[in-house]
């Protein structure tokens, strides 16, 4: 088997998709490490096993400042490289990916692309990560993407060969336990008979929070928790939507929660809330895996008309044609009246997909 080593800008903690597919890799029997920049942890969580090295990175400064902190950065991550001698260097994104510019005889560099680089609202931005990667792209042994209308755009733009473009989707892992008390062993919250909607992640005006919010004023008999992070101004305006609407006793605004815990958090759910404000590419071929976990959970959830979520064909997404309060209230009272869950659950398992990892890695 292959000694494999996995590059993460960033912290393993919250990362799903990393922790799956180390642990994916581990079990078809590869020799995985993990290089990440940072982390909350002494010793990343479910992935026991795995050689982790952490190198630190610096952000923020100067535009010179960054360019010098990050060219050591790569310095040091190739060094590292050259001492453990892998078979495969497995890139998350391209913030990573730009080592294979430093080149190691004999290492294959695949480049997992869970980001898009086009269509970001900075042209200047845009364009130079788009050279970037049309650059660095002819360097991969094989290219991942986890949504096909981006795999598509991908292989369009850059004239790739499509047998090195492999599609990963976002699910969670096969579900083998039910937890359907996160409300009430977490929060202490009782329902009372209340319809509890949810929304997990980054809180942003991309995800519509506060639309979400708005959209509680013509909803009766239901509460409303949103779990993530987001900036100490975003919090404050969302705060004081909330107290000006007078939506205090049921709206709750809750910090993110350990990765492990994001499923319990779908299981326990009536109505799941995730819309995406379609302003960019990332937004519009959503690859959330939000959408899987209340899907395969067995939750209806409620999403945005785009292509992505066209695609997918489930009784239990609901989508809306309009991101605006009164829409999205409407679909919630539709899901309220429908919340007895499916007899057939389509499984949306990441385990299923592990062939896509055993063809790449030899």
């Amino acid at each position: 088997m292959s000694k494999i080593a996995v590059l993460l800008i960033g912290d393993i903690a919250h990362d799903g998709r990393v922790k799956k597919e180390i642990n994916s890799l581990k079990s078809l029997g590869h020799d995985v490490v993990l290089i990440y920049s940072r982390s909350n942890q002494n010793i990343p969580e479910n992935i026991s096993g795995v050689q982790t090295i952490l190198v630190k990175k610096k952000y923020g400064g100067s535009v010179l400042n960054i360019v010098l902190r990050n060219l050591f950065f790569y310095w040091k991550i190739r060094r590292i490289l050259k001492k453990l001698k892998p078979d495969y260097v497995h890139c998350n994104d391209l913030n990573t990916f730009i080592i294979s510019f430093f080149q190691l005889k004999g290492i294959k560099y695949v480049y997992d692309a869970h980001e898009m680089n086009m269509g970001i609202p900075n042209l200047f931005k845009e364009y130079v990560l788009t050279t970037m990667e049309r650059v660095l792209i002819k360097n991969a042994y094989a290219i991942i993407v986890p949504q096909i209308d981006r795999l598509n755009l991908i292989q369009m733009k850059y004239r790739l060969n499509p047998e090195k473009l492999f599609l990963l989707e976002n699910f969670p892992s096969k579900i083998t336990t039910s937890k359907t008390d996160f409300f009430v062993s977490e929060y202490n919250f009782q329902a009372n008979g209340r319809t509890i909607l949810s929304y997990s992640g980054v809180m942003d005006n991309d995800r519509c929070v506060k639309e979400l919010i708005l959209a509680m004023k013509y909803v009766d008999d239901a509460v409303l928790f949103l779990i993530g992070n987001t900036t100490q101004q975003y919090k404050f305006e969302i705060q004081t939507l909330i107290e000006n609407n007078n939506l205090e006793d049921r709206i709750f605004l809750k910090p993110l929660v350990k990765q492990e815990q994001v499923i319990s958090i779908a299981q326990s759910t009536d109505i799941g809330l995730c819309i995406y404000r379609p302003v960019r590419i990332n937004n519009y071929l959503s690859a959330s895996n939000k959408i899987y976990e209340y899907l395969s959970s067995g939750t209806k959830v409620i999403s945005n008309s785009t292509p992505s979520m066209l695609r997918i064909h489930d009784p239990n997404l609901l989508l809306i044609d309009k991101i605006t309060p009164e829409k999205i209230a409407e679909t919630i009272k539709l899901a309220k009246n429908h919340i007895v869950m499916s007899s057939s659950i389509i499984e949306y398992a990441w385990e299923n997909q592990e062939i896509i990892l055993k063809l790449i890695y030899k």
